[in-house]
């Protein structure tokens, strides 16, 4: 099962991609993360998440298998030249 990294906790991702992770059956949440930390820590309680909650994607990429950006496009370069440094693979959030 692939361990996935959600980066950005916004509407997109309770709306859409957390959902469909957890649809999955060859995935699992390892880690919420987002700069806004009661955002992550909120949406894990909602769904009764058992993963790591954190600020930045640098804590968690040692333990997951890929990483889905869902944050501002801003901030995508950053996130994903991180992700890739790691050997993590990378899925971007576009508009």
């Amino acid at each position: 099962m692939a361990k996935i990294a959600i980066v950005g906790c916004g509407a997109i991702t309770e709306s859409a991609h957390l959902p469909a992770v957890l649809r999955s059956p060859a995935t699992e949440v390892a880690a919420l993360v987002d700069t806004i930390s009661p955002r992550a820590a909120a949406l894990a309680r909602k769904y009764a998440l058992r993963c790591v909650v954190c600020k930045h994607l640098t804590e968690v990429l040692d333990n997951v298998d890929g990483v889905l950006i869902a944050t501002p496009n801003s901030s995508h370069y950053y996130l994903a030249e991180i992700a890739l440094s790691h050997q993590v693979p990378v899925l971007i959030e576009n508009p």
